[in-house]
């Protein structure tokens, strides 16, 4: 009997192992970006924020953007390929609206786009019709509980 509780508890120990290990390497990336006139060349005093969270596989991008005090009625919403300060092409259309929650389903070559910081939110309205806030997301670093050998092992006893 304690040979098979030894057996469990090792099996049990070696399970949780490579869990920890599994959720240590695929581990979702996240960018992040402040909304603002400057960033866009406006004088728009409208504010906002923009996250996106890769998933494990990097086949979806969930967002979630919102932000307050445009001066024209938005029209349109993207995500923009373009360095910082240039403008450039539509990736996605974004929904109308503050919040906005959905999900993009990138390719390979947009990840390496976002990878290079090339890729920007942009609402557009009335007022400013090529944009009136912009901002342009950045790797964000997501602070990871450290799990350690001792750590598991302690699950178990």
């Amino acid at each position: 009997m304690l040979a098979h509780i030894r057996q469990l508890r090792a099996l049990i120990l070696t399970a949780g192992m490579i869990l920890v290990c599994t959720n240590s390497a695929l581990a979702e990336r996240v960018f992040s970006a402040p909304l603002n006139g400057v960033t866009a060349g406006t004088a728009s005093t409208a504010t906002g924020t923009a996250t996106l969270t890769l998933n494990d596989l990097e086949t979806e991008a969930n967002y979630v953007i919102s932000f307050s005090g445009l001066g024209g009625s938005e029209f349109a919403a993207h995500f923009h390929n373009g360095a910082p300060g240039v403008a450039g092409p539509v990736m996605e259309p974004l929904p109308i609206g503050s919040p906005k929650l959905g999900t993009w389903f990138i390719t390979p070559a947009e990840i390496i786009e976002l990878d290079a910081g090339r890729v920007y939110v942009n609402i557009h309205t009335n007022l400013y019709t090529a944009g009136e806030i912009r901002g342009d997301l950045a790797p964000v670093t997501v602070a990871n509980e450290a799990v350690t050998w001792g750590a598991v092992k302690a699950l178990f006893n």
